[in-house]
């Protein structure tokens, strides 16, 4: 059998016709929230590194200081 469309023929739209920007739309929004959480995840990491380093320098300066002398507590001073 033949497929016949019935609707009259203002109401035919062609086959797929209005399907195209919707799609669009969807294929730009998902590539616009995959961009900004790449640029979000990229900052992340560029700070993440630099903390490191800056930690990293802290205890190496924490290392260098003198230990101090263990003091002895006698029965008296407590």
């Amino acid at each position: 059998m033949r497929a016949i469309n019935l609707l009259p023929p203002d109401e035919r739209r062609p086959r797929g016709e209005g399907v195209r920007l919707p799609l669009l739309l969807a294929a730009a929004g998902a590539a616009l929230v995959s961009a900004g959480a790449y640029a979000l995840a990229s900052s992340a990491a560029g700070t993440a590194d630099r903390r490191a380093g800056e930690l990293a320098s802290l205890q190496s300066a924490l290392a260098r200081l003198p230990k101090p002398a263990p003091t002895a507590v006698t029965q008296g001073a407590l």
